[in-house]
């Protein structure tokens, strides 16, 4: 989910909901498709294999594997640091 929260998109959303006339329910889905393009959620379609951070009480990362394309599959080598 995006948090995404607006008035004037949940008004919008309710008149094309309720109302039974095709122009009127036209409008207003254009007018949900304005918002949502103007100031809409941003929805990531992908996460890679990556950790993200850094702390000097955790040793053991590598940086890339062998496959060249930086998709770290070697968890298993992490602790901490004495």
């Amino acid at each position: 989910m995006t948090g995404f929260s607006d008035d004037e998109f949940n008004e919008a959303f309710e008149q094309a909901s309720l109302t039974m006339d095709p122009d009127e329910q036209a409008a207003a889905v254009k007018r949900l498709q304005e918002i949502q393009f103007e100031r809409g959620g941003f929805i990531v379609p992908v996460y890679t294999n990556t950790v993200y951070g850094y702390n000097e009480k955790v040793v053991g990362m590598i940086e890339e594997d062998a496959s060249g394309l930086g998709i770290n599959r070697s968890f298993n080598s992490l602790a901490f640091a004495e």
